[in-house]
């Protein structure tokens, strides 16, 4: 049985896992990126930015509470 990720908990990841998890939520609501390492950041931020956006947030780029909490980022395995 896995617990369930917090914020707090996800904020204290590493920054590469944080991204990852990111990213691996924004595939399942249908976003895709190149396998290109230097191009995927800058799309997995715009991405975000875009579903941000689309759901009446700031289209920033940077994970809120609001942002964990719609990419449903808890119900992932760590």
């Amino acid at each position: 049985m896995s617990k369930r990720l917090t914020y707090h908990k996800f904020n204290l990841l590493p920054l590469k896992q944080r991204w990852n998890l990111v990213c691996k939520s924004l595939e399942k609501l249908g976003y895709a990126f190149t396998d290109n390492p230097n191009k995927r950041d800058r799309q997995i931020r715009r991405a975000l930015a875009e579903f941000q956006k689309s759901n009446g947030l700031p289209g920033n780029g940077t994970i809120c509470e609001e942002s964990f909490d719609l990419l449903n980022i808890s119900d992932m395995e760590v």
